[in-house]
């Protein structure tokens, strides 16, 4: 909070991920605010219908790209080594990856959930270098797939400690220094009509940085994932009124 009670100052790069065809529209409609996709296809080129490729998205001035996205896991079967072969591409690029990782409530109950995320991030970046990670604003998104839509929330010190392992699984694969550059965030659902214009509106954000095992809405770096056709909507009335 700022000095003035009801008075919230945050410094942020804020990043927005819409469906890939509002990405040229918002381009030109929030300058200041960074552009990410929700996909991409791991071929430079090539007969692939449907699929969007790392040309398409500088073309529409993409800094990001979600790679590994828990719909994406489970509704499109990407396998870890699928996600691998993205992130690779992505970083060749020199995009910024937000890597999703989370554990399903199955999971969790069978006392799994350090296993495997360990195991999502070891073959995520399998034969990535740690200059590669370094070169980039590397993300990683814990995204606690048995509390979303399920009304049971993933609390703070739950993802603190979520945030912890996670910067514990890249030391041992990279370094502490590696660990330490990476970003690691956290991902939790908001349903669209709990977004309020008050001086408490910083609560609906999306995602919030995890930094040094605290969740704060003071760090430099906040990324927000408005995955929903909720704030598009409100862009496009916005401008055509």
């Amino acid at each position: 909070m700022g000095d003035d009670e009801g008075v919230f100052k945050v410094s942020a790069e804020v990043v927005i991920c819409p469906p890939f065809v509002f990405l040229s529209n918002i381009q030109y409609l929030t300058p200041n605010i960074k552009l990410g996709a929700q996909d991409v296809s791991w071929e430079k080129e090539g007969a692939y219908t449907g699929e969007v490729s790392l040309s398409m998205l500088k073309d529409t001035g993409c800094q990001y790209v979600i790679v590994g996205h828990s719909e994406r896991r489970r509704y499109f079967n990407e396998t870890d080594e699928i996600i691998n072969k993205k992130l690779k591409v992505v970083l060749a690029a020199k995009l910024n990856p937000i890597f999703c990782i989370g554990e399903t409530q199955e999971q969790r109950n069978k006392g799994e959930t350090d296993r495997i995320l360990k195991k999502q991030i070891e073959k995520a970046l399998k034969d990535i270098s740690k200059f590669k990670i370094q070169s980039s604003k590397f993300s990683i998104a814990y995204e606690p797939i048995w509390a979303i839509g399920t009304g049971k929330p993933c609390d703070v010190e739950e993802a603190q400690k979520m945030g912890l392992l996670i910067r514990k699984i890249i030391s041992k694969i990279y370094n502490q220094a590696v660990s330490k550059n990476v970003r690691i965030l956290y991902f939790f659902e908001k349903k669209s009509s709990t977004f309020t214009h008050s001086q408490n509106s910083h609560n609906n954000w999306k995602m919030r940085l995890i930094s040094r095992g605290r969740i704060t809405a003071n760090n430099n770096i906040i990324k927000l994932f408005w995955l929903c056709f909720y704030i598009i909507y409100h862009l496009f009335n916005h401008f055509s009124d």
